[in-house]
């Protein structure tokens, strides 16, 4: 899911047509200026943002008016990612029983011992300014009292 999708999908944020971007192409000896589109969304702030990498190109509105970047420190995205990352109900670390007569996961594991599960996403911005999903990897641990902790 790009982020443009997250933030229009749960932060209600849509796309703010006709902001450009400047960029330059050699062209044989010489240089020549190019504009594009950008992509700009208006978050619920009414703020417009730019939701895309162009480095360090700046995107302007029709009047000249430099858009600011879009970012994770931004309140309206701050308070929607916390919003949804600690939901109401609790989730999170647990205690667990060991159930009786089960074997600990490896013989120099003893009572008692952690386990961290940590999901890490690949993602790679495409041309237009979006996320595609490279790969997915679940990583787990456990955490015994003394290293050498194992994966």
């Amino acid at each position: 899911m790009t982020s443009f999708f997250y933030l229009e999908q749960f932060g209600r944020a849509e796309m703010l047509p006709n902001y450009r971007r400047q960029r330059f192409v050699r062209e044989g000896t010489t240089v020549r200026r190019v504009e594009e589109d950008a992509v700009v969304l208006r978050l619920n702030d009414q703020q417009p943002y730019v939701c895309a990498d162009y480095a360090d190109s700046l995107v302007y509105d029709r009047s000249g008016q430099i858009t600011p970047k879009l970012g994770l420190n931004l309140e309206p995205v701050a308070e929607l990612l916390r919003k949804h990352a600690f939901p109401e109900n609790p989730s999170g670390a647990a205690y667990l029983r060991w159930p009786t007569g089960w074997h600990t996961p490896s013989p120099e594991f003893h009572f008692p011992f952690g386990v961290i599960v940590v999901l890490r996403q690949t993602l790679q911005m495409d041309r237009r300014g979006g996320w595609l999903e490279l790969a997915d990897n679940l990583h787990t641990f456990l955490v015994n009292r003394t290293p050498p902790w194992r994966s």
